[in-house]
């Protein structure tokens, strides 16, 4: 026996090199499927080659790869390994469409999308066929004849209406099965016996079966006795637990007419001798009844004595128990005026105790009362002192504010002066003549001005950009006034193209309107922005002001007014 593997690979002519174990013809490597999808098979291949057997020829794939029958190709004379979920490998596959049922893998037949084991076997119809029951269909659901019970999946039997669960076990019989017999039988009513809960199968002859039919030949009724025979006069032995049939114009067999005969001549002799016994027991029982007759009369007179003991006895007896009566009445009611006492004194100590326990949370509830009414009070004093105090604060601060509210007052008022004096020196805008005609008269066609937006009086008042002037020397702006003034001027531009903005809505929204009633809104919305503007300059020289007034006080140490 070799000790290398059998494997022969006929592309190149050469057989395997590896080494086998003493079980195996093939290395590990050649006996495992080298199926995609995974398997643990082995190829088709021989487990152990005798040592004068030539090494076979194998049939590996042109890939080399050696695979078992079952992931091979399905195709004939193709050896290809199957791809996953199909029986065909990857050339076939798309030449060949699968058959279109869930699960199989086979090759549908002709034109149809299912195989020949899964195409409906009524001609010209191309569904699948339906899943039945019991037993393989071949129709699908359309043209499958189930069974004619209701929601009975299974087919019918050949040539019946009903399968073979719902059907009669009768050859030939096409009635449904009655399912209330105990033995499991499948029969109709028609070959089921009529007892009840009987499953037998019947002839059409009878209505019940051989366990139920009375046993004599030709009688088709019932059979009523355990023994298997009706009621019928003749028909078997009257005599219980007798099988046998009865004789010839009798209701018993003839065993038992003899067994008759003889038992009423033994008892014909057996009544003779009970009579004689009767006889004799009638003669002693009436010396016997006179013999107790006379100890009656003496057991009588000793029963009266005894009678009248015991009565004196059961007189006693009652006295006893009418004094342990009222003896334990007695204690009974001794024993509850005690607990009655007990009671009322539990009660009265409770009430104590609660009356105690009351006056306490009285007692705390008015301390807490005062005690809370002496935090009030003191909080009250508290609050007014804290409110005196804040008032004189509120006093000295108004004072403060107002003497501060004077100075800058006189301050503003000087600094004022001193503008008006040096503003007198600079030339003012002077407002455009046509606008202002335009703009004052009621009467005449008024005509926006287009130059609005770009107007001179929009620019700011020189004054505030000029550098301050004293008794002819020149101040030099700080880097505060240069980015603020920069701050005015970029706030100043955002102003006027809102108001641009505006303007150019209301021209737009009101250019249908009647001339007049548009010149007068346009007239109104001209003067807004007017102030608009002037608010915002005034403003603007305010703040200006105020910088230099502290850049003042900040170098000579002295307010700018």
């Amino acid at each position: 026996m070799s000790h290398t593997c059998h494997a022969f690979d006929p592309v190149d002519s050469s057989f395997c090199r590896q080494r086998v174990t003493l079980d195996h013809a093939y290395c590990a490597e050649h006996k495992k499927c080298s199926y995609a999808g995974g398997c643990s098979n082995a190829p088709d291949l021989p487990t152990f080659l005798a040592p004068y057997e030539v090494k076979p020829t194998i049939r590996p794939s042109p890939h080399h790869e050696f695979v078992c029958p079952d992931h091979e190709c399905s195709m004939r004379g193709c050896n290809y390994p199957r791809e996953p979920e199909t029986i065909w490998c990857k050339s076939h596959a798309p030449a060949a469409p699968l058959c279109a049922f869930s699960g199989c893998g086979q090759q549908a037949a002709g034109s149809s999308k299912y195989c020949d084991g899964h195409s409906c076997a009524a001609k010209n119809c191309g569904h699948h066929i339906a899943e039945v029951e019991g037993n393989r269909n071949t129709f699908c659901v359309r043209h499958t004849p189930y069974c004619a019970v209701p929601n009975c999946r299974y087919l019918p039997l050949p040539g019946r209406k009903h399968c073979g669960k719902h059907g009669c076990e009768v050859s030939r019989c096409d009635g449904p099965a009655l399912r209330d017999n105990s033995k499991g039988l499948t029969l109709c009513e028609k070959h089921r016996c009529a007892v009840r809960k009987c499953g037998n199968s019947v002839d059409l002859a009878n209505a019940f079966c051989a366990n139920h039919r009375c046993n004599t030949n030709g009688c088709t009724l019932p059979a009523t006795h355990p023994r298997g025979y009706c009621g019928t006069f003749g028909h078997g032995c009257s005599v219980p637990k007798c099988r046998l049939p009865a004789a010839h114009r009798a209701d018993m067999c003839q065993d038992h007419i003899l067994a008759k005969v003889r038992g009423e001549a033994a008892q014909a002799v057996k009544a003779e001798k009970d009579l004689r016994k009767q006889e004799a027991a009638w003669k002693a029982e009436k010396e016997a009844a006179k013999k107790a007759q006379l100890e009656a009369i003496k057991a009588k007179e000793e029963a009266a004595e005894q009678a009248i003991i015991e009565q004196l006895i059961d007189q006693m007896r009652i006295e006893e128990a009418v004094k342990q009566q009222v003896a334990r009445e007695q204690a009974e009611k001794e024993a509850k005026i005690a607990a009655e006492r007990q009671e009322k004194a539990r009660l009265r100590m409770d009430a104590d105790r609660r009356e105690k326990a009351r006056l306490q949370v009285e007692a705390d509830r008015r301390e807490r009362a005062r005690l809370l009414m002496e935090a009030e009070r003191r909080e009250k004093e508290r609050l007014q002192s804290e409110a005196k105090r804040r008032e004189e604060e509120r006093l000295q601060s108004e004072a403060n504010r107002r003497e501060k509210a004077h100075v800058q007052k006189e301050a503003n008022r000087r600094e004022e002066e001193r503008l008006q004096s040096e503003a007198a020196d600079e030339p003012l805008w002077e407002a455009d003549e046509d606008y202002l005609s335009s703009s004052s008269g009621t009467t005449g066609s008024y005509h926006r001005p287009s130059h609005i937006a770009n107007h001179p009086y929009l620019n700011l008042p020189r004054h505030i950009y000029t550098p301050l002037t004293g008794q002819g020397n020149t101040r030099r702006k700080t880097p505060e006034e240069v980015k603020l003034e920069e701050e005015i001027q970029v706030g100043r531009e955002r102003l006027l193209k809102s108001l641009q903005s505006l303007q150019d809505d209301i021209s737009f929204h009101y250019q249908n309107t009647e001339p007049r009633e548009r010149e007068r809104i346009f007239r109104i919305a001209d003067a807004k922005d007017m102030e608009e503007i002037k608010k915002y300059d005034h403003d603007a020289t305010i703040r200006l002001r105020n910088l230099r007034k502290q850049q003042q006080l900040l170098e000579t140490g002295r307010p700018l007014y």
